[in-house]
């Protein structure tokens, strides 16, 4: 189709292309998103140097905090906005949509660099740069879903403009991973903002306007469960208010392991994966936390450090903590198990009787009976037990040792 815009000081600008044109405006919002004041303050002031990231997984409230941020700055500066898409891999159509962006939002530097056809290898983002310098005022270009552009030929053209770009341009990145723009030299050159999953996280406060929002009624406990279980994933309370419109109440403990949410996570994060690193995941499941070395014992593999490592930093639903051990967030957690039982379950007692014999020699007695209880293996349960002595596990995991206890058959219980 042929986009026609009019754009500031009545220039007109016609670009032949198929973009469409909610590639190139800042996306409408309707009357039920939840706009959080303090994630568009954190944007305005991330805008202050060079480049902006915001990186996490899907569903974290990336878009919607930038549209929201664009669409309460954009009288005051000017704002360009590009929504990428696979399409966009291919140079040619990534230039064109990229100028066009630019010019929509009032840029009238790049106008003639709108190309009717240029060749993808050309000089186009060199000349970019130049154009941008000429700039009288500043304007700040969104890329949201950037990271669909990874492993394109996009990718060394973008890198310049982003590298080069002038004082007049910022950049707002947004996407579950930043690929192949040397995050790590920006941040030691002091020309990266970054807006991190935890300050996605919906907070305590927000709850309860994010619920009304939604029309899902809670009270403030099954509000507080709800949080707690989803970890702030902006998603969560969405995916439980369709299950709640579908079954008539809400069920908090019951929404991990619903299909809504397990075709959800199977559509953006699963799906995305090779069929290894699937197989990798439903195996490793079985533990909470991983190292790569845990990994490998589990899928009798290797490289299990390198694939963890690759996960996390591509919004993925992996974290990794402070003590470096890797953990899958709840919800992708069940159902990963879930497919394992269903699509792997010859795999099931072996994988959780390799679990617990590396958590009984690594000492962590509550956790081998979890995966011993797996199996039904109460011999080696009680085992795990007796060899670790009880006092490893108290004080601090008290509640952890009553509930790996209840897991033991009540017969079991009294007579052992």
């Amino acid at each position: 189709m042929t986009l026609e815009s009019t754009v500031s000081d009545g220039i007109a600008i016609g670009v032949e292309s198929r973009l469409l044109d909610s590639k190139v405006r800042i996306p409408c919002l309707g009357d039920d998103v939840f706009r959080r004041d303090r994630l568009t303050e954190l944007i305005e002031q991330a805008t202050a140097r060079p480049v902006t990231m915001i990186a996490a997984p899907a569903g974290s409230g990336k878009t919607v905090a930038c549209a929201v941020w664009a669409t309460a700055k954009v009288r005051s500066r000017r704002v360009a906005w590009l929504s990428l898409d696979e399409g966009d891999r291919e140079p040619a159509r990534f230039w064109a949509s990229m100028t066009a962006a630019l010019a929509i939002g009032g840029t009238s530097a790049v106008s003639e660099l709108v190309p009717r056809s240029r060749a993808g290898d050309d000089d186009l983002p060199a000349d970019l740069v130049v154009a941008m310098r000429r700039l009288s005022g500043s304007v700040v270009l969104v890329l949201d879903d950037v990271h669909v552009l990874a492993g394109s030929e996009v990718m060394p053209g973008l890198a310049l403009l982003i590298h080069n770009a002038p004082a007049a341009l910022r950049l707002i990145l947004s996407g579950r991973s930043l690929p192949e723009l040397h995050v790590a030299r920006m941040r030691v050159a002091g020309t990266l903002s970054e807006v991190r999953p935890a300050d996605l996280a919906c907070t305590a406060e927000e709850a309860e306007g994010y619920f009304a929002a939604l029309g899902l009624t809670a009270s403030a406990a099954e509000r507080d469960q709800l949080l707690g279980s989803v970890e702030g994933w902006m998603a969560g309370p969405r995916l439980a208010a369709l299950i709640a419109a579908r079954d008539g109440a809400l069920s908090v403990g019951a929404i991990a392991a619903d299909p809504i949410v397990a075709d959800y996570l199977r559509d953006e994060v699963l799906d995305q994966q090779p069929p290894a690193v699937r197989r990798f995941l439903r195996r490793t499941s079985v533990a909470e936390r991983l190292t790569g070395d845990f990994a490998d014992w589990l899928t009798g593999g290797h490289g299990g450090t390198r694939v963890l490592d690759q996960l996390s930093r591509t919004g993925s639903f992996v974290s990794r903590d402070a003590q470096g051990k890797y953990r899958y967030h709840p919800f992708l957690r069940q159902v990963l198990l879930g497919e394992l039982r269903g699509g792997m379950p010859e795999e099931v007692p072996g994988l959780f009787g390799r679990a617990a014999r590396w958590h009984t020699r690594d000492g962590d007695a509550i956790e081998a009976v979890r995966c011993w209880a797996e199996t039904g293996d109460w011999e080696h349960a009680s085992l795990a037990l007796t060899e670790a002595g009880l006092a490893g596990a108290l004080p601090d995991r008290i509640g952890e040792l009553e509930t790996a206890l209840g897991l033991f058959p009540a017969a079991r219980r009294g007579a052992d």
